[in-house]
């Protein structure tokens, strides 16, 4: 009766409409409706064979639309008759709403936590890469200081170990390079002071070979042949000298 239906309008706030099987509206005995609503839709739709089927069919009462399905009663005092469900559109909309809110709420704190992190990670990430970009501007400088890590072991951690290491082979190559530098300066300078000696062991060798001519075979010939000697001796040692620089260089 409308009574009954009334209730279940109001646990469920669906409207509700009873129809005989050619889906024609059913009145009591005052004659009113056995119905929720005041109006009755132009067109019914035909009852569904299934109760689990969704009531998806729109039906239009004035300006306000429902979703509307029915279902054939085969039990009670009116068995045959179909029982219409007509459950407004706007309060499925609100109800979808309802349901989504939450999710859309937590989805979109998800999003402002995520983009907030993916920031803050950035500027992080930004920072450290600058701090390496300037490091290895100050060694293409000259300056091979070690780079202070950072405590959070990961790939740019390791790729500042890298440039501690870069920079540490640098300090050694440029300390190998100033040795050698000085070496090859003092090569320089030993060279042309064992140019310069040769020539005047050559310059005192010729003298004392002119000087030995002049003098008569006496003792002093052999102190002189002894000077030739060891002066000769003296060149050979300054051209081994000069000779291993021009291999040297």
């Amino acid at each position: 009766n409308t009574r009954t239906l009334q209730l279940m309008k109001g646990l469920s706030g669906a409207e509700f409409l009873l129809c005989d099987k050619a889906r024609q509206p059913i009145v009591d005995d005052t004659g009113d409706l056995v119905s929720t609503l005041t109006e009755v839709p132009d067109a019914l739709p035909l009852p569904n064979e299934n109760p689990t089927e969704p009531f998806d069919r729109s039906v239009h009462i004035g300006k306000t639309s429902y979703l509307c399905g029915g279902l054939t009663l085969t039990r009670g005092t009116r068995p045959g008759a179909i029982l219409y469900i007509l459950y407004p559109e706007s309060l499925m909309n609100e109800a979808v709403w309802e349901a989504l809110r939450p999710a859309l709420a937590l989805g979109i704190v998800g999003s402002a936590i995520s983009i907030a992190l993916s920031i803050l990670l950035t500027q992080q990430f930004t920072r450290r890469i600058q701090q390496l970009e300037r490091r290895t501007r100050l060694i293409a400088e000259g300056d091979f200081s070690p780079l202070p890590l950072p405590s959070i072991d990961d790939e740019l951690r390791d790729l500042g170990k890298s440039v501690n290491e870069m920079a540490q082979r640098l300090t050694q190559f440029q300390a190998t390079i100033l040795q050698t530098e000085r070496l090859r300066l003092l090569g320089q300078v030993s060279g042309g002071l064992a140019h310069q000696l040769r020539n005047g062991v050559a310059g005192a060798r010729l003298a004392v070979q002119l000087h030995a001519q002049d003098c008569p075979a006496t003792e002093d010939q052999e102190a002189l042949t002894v000077a030739l000697r060891q002066l000769a001796l003296v060149e050979m040692q300054l051209k081994r000298f000069l000779d291993l620089g021009k291999a040297t260089t």
